[in-house]
């Protein structure tokens, strides 16, 4: 049983609509998610995909629970309905998606007597930076859920190292990286195809830690200090924290309307990469971003802030450069360097997609899966076989 909470757009919910459907249809393994939040837009493709989904009937009030008292009424609904959906399906093991579904999920847990206690898998795909905000979560969570964790999967290795100073058991860290179906975003590209004028795309949601207040002020350095360069840049995510109108006011303000568009959630991702030259990622925080490994699937180079996961799909310049997080001039520097190098730009996709062909292809994270799911499950799995040939050959 995976568990999240919600199948809205985002890293994590792509990897579970990528990976477990297949998960679903090898031998042995019957996938069933449990959904305690809203639905989210992924949510039919993931019916569509033949995974079977336990939802709430009754979706979250926004305004209904902007009050302290909503908010922890809430967290009350959600995790009895967690309860419910466990003590109900009896899974063998329930894997947990992100902070708020391995919180609820590992409390939930302890109220079920120890016989019947599936397996617990967590994944976290960011680093721990929401521990610094919220101690107690923090305390909470490597001093309570850890302790009760059967294992802990990062998709890199700077999540495994967090997990490491969070005190969790090397033997129970599992590296897998993200897996995508990069043929679908393959596409063949010359040296012709680099030149002006150029075409910049960034994805991601529009959160203030993707650093897009970077991008627009590293957008203004490069019409004041590079004039002769000819760009576009598209911008492809969802507003989140209210945030476009905010970043729209200050492109209008920098005289950057020509040059920067705001394209909101775009559904076919391959289209807009395979129009474009240069992909951009100036977040301030990391896990493994599948938007970077789509553009290197694309044959694109990457400009991208050095955090997280970001050195191990970047390799020592070959397929893109690393800046320096919170950077506006570095971030300009390098894309302006990179667009006066056309032919450094394709050959450096050509890199890139060929890295993302061997290391982050969807088939090599489902085989990861899988083997983790049978290490854990060996030894029930164990014992049901002989109980099996035992009431046989009781039988005969």
């Amino acid at each position: 049983m995976v568990i999240i909470q919600t199948l809205d757009v985002g890293g994590a919910e792509m990897d579970i609509l990528r990976n477990f459907p297949h998960i679903h249809r090898s031998e042995g393994y019957e996938v069933v998610l449990c959904v305690f939040g809203k639905r989210g837009v992924f949510y039919e493709r993931a019916e569509r995909a033949g995974l079977r989904i336990i939802s709430r009937d009754d979706q979250p009030d926004q305004k209904t629970h902007s009050s302290c008292f909503g908010r922890i009424n809430e967290i009350f609904r959600s995790l009895f309905f967690i309860y419910q959906t466990i003590h109900r399906e009896r899974p063998n093991l329930v894997h947990a998606f992100l902070p708020r579904a391995y919180l609820f999920t590992s409390l939930v847990r302890k109220f079920i007597r120890k016989s019947d206690r599936p397996i617990l898998v967590m994944s976290r795909l960011s680093l721990n930076f929401y521990m610094d905000k919220y101690p107690l979560l923090r305390w909470f969570e490597t001093s309570i859920c850890h302790k009760d964790t059967d294992a802990f999967i990062g998709n890199s290795k700077a999540i495994l190292s967090d997990l490491r100073q969070e005190g969790c058991k090397e033997s129970l860290l599992h590296l897998i990286y993200n897996g995508i179906e990069t043929q679908q975003f393959a596409n063949e590209r010359h040296a012709s195809d680099f030149k002006s004028p150029f075409h910049i795309v960034c994805v991601g949601n529009l959160y203030r830690y993707k650093g897009y207040d970077d991008l627009i002020d590293a957008c203004e350095i490069l019409v004041k200090c590079h004039p002769s360069l000819k760009w576009i840049l598209e911008i492809a995510g969802e507003d989140r924290e209210d945030n476009l109108v905010r970043l729209q006011s200050k492109v209008l303000k920098l005289g950057l309307k020509k040059r920067i568009k705001f394209l909101g959630y775009v559904e076919n991702v391959s289209a807009l990469l395979g129009r474009a030259h240069l992909f951009v990622h100036p977040s301030h925080t990391e896990g493994l971003p599948n938007a970077v490994i789509e553009a290197m699937s694309a044959g694109l180079p990457v400009v991208a802030s050095n955090v997280g996961g970001m050195p191990e799909l970047i390799a020592s310049q070959e397929n893109g450069l690393l800046i320096d997080a919170s950077d506006p001039e570095g971030l300009a520097s390098s894309i302006a360097d990179l667009l006066n190098a056309p032919e450094r730009m394709f050959h450096m996709g050509l890199v890139g997609q060929a890295r993302a062909e061997s290391i982050f292809t969807l088939d090599a994270s489902i085989k990861k899966y899988i083997e983790v799911y049978d290490f854990l499950q060996k030894p029930l799995r164990s014992f049901i076989s002989f109980a099996a040939m035992y009431a046989l050959s009781f039988g005969a």
